[in-house]
C-alpha cells in the first residue's frame, strides 16, 4: 500500500483543523479526493466486484469522485466528520489524499507532480529546506517501480485543474 510508504508533509492536526481540506465550495468542486479501484477493494474488502461497491459505497459517485454532504451549509467529504475535524477512513484515506497537497497534475498527455500553492502550510514552508528535502523524497518516490505502475494503471488520479492552473506549481514530470 503506497500511503504506508510516503511520509506526510502536513502533520494531520495541521492539515485537519484547516477549513479547506476535506471542504468544497460546491459538491461537484474537481478539488474532491478520487479513489481507484484498487483502493475501493481494499477499503470494501468485503465487495467482491468494484462496480458493487462503487454504487453500494454511497459515499463514491460513478467516476471515482467522494462525494460531499452538507455540513452546516459546506460541502465537506463524505468521510469527514466536521464536529471532530477528524477523517472516518484517515489510516486508509485514498492515495490522493495522503498525497495532498502534493497533486498528480495532466497537462497535454503528459502527468506531473504538482503542488497547490493556496494550502497554508505550503505558503508557510515552501521556502524552506524543509520542503526541499521532501521535494526530492517525492522524486525518489515517484521512480520506485510500484509508484510507476500504480499511477500508469490509475491514471484518472491526474487531474487537468484548468481553472486552477495558477495555483499549482509544477515540481516535476513523470511521464
Amino acid at each position: 500500500m503506497l500511503n504506508k510508504e510516503l511520509a506526510q508533509f502536513v502533520p494531520a492536526r495541521v492539515c485537519l483543523a484547516c477549513d479547506g481540506c476535506c471542504r468544497f465550495h460546491d459538491g461537484g468542486s474537481v478539488w474532491r479526493p478520487k479513489i481507484t479501484g484498487d483502493e475501493i477493494k481494499r477499503l470494501y474488502p468485503d465487495k467482491l466486484d468494484v462496480a458493487n461497491a462503487v454504487l453500494d459505497q454511497k459515499a463514491v459517485d460513478d467516476n471515482g469522485y467522494f462525494k460531499t454532504v452538507n455540513v452546516d451549509g459546506a460541502c465537506c467529504c463524505a468521510f469527514f466528520d466536521a464536529k471532530y475535524h477528524t477523517c472516518k477512513i484517515y489510516s486508509e484515506r485514498p492515495f490522493e489524499c495522503a498525497l495532498y497537497p502534493f497533486l498528480l497534475v495532466k497537462k497535454e498527455k503528459r502527468i506531473f507532480l504538482g503542488v497547490h500553492l493556496s494550502c497554508p502550510y505550503i505558503q508557510e514552508k515552501h521556502s524552506s529546506e524543509e520542503y526541499k528535502r521532501y521535494v526530492e523524497t517525492l522524486k525518489e518516490f515517484f521512480q520506485a517501480k510500484n509508484v510507476v505502475e500504480f499511477v500508469q494503471r490509475n491514471q484518472t488520479l491526474a487531474g487537468t485543474y484548468l481553472k486552477y492552473l495558477d495555483e499549482i506549481e509544477d515540481l516535476f514530470f513523470l511521464y
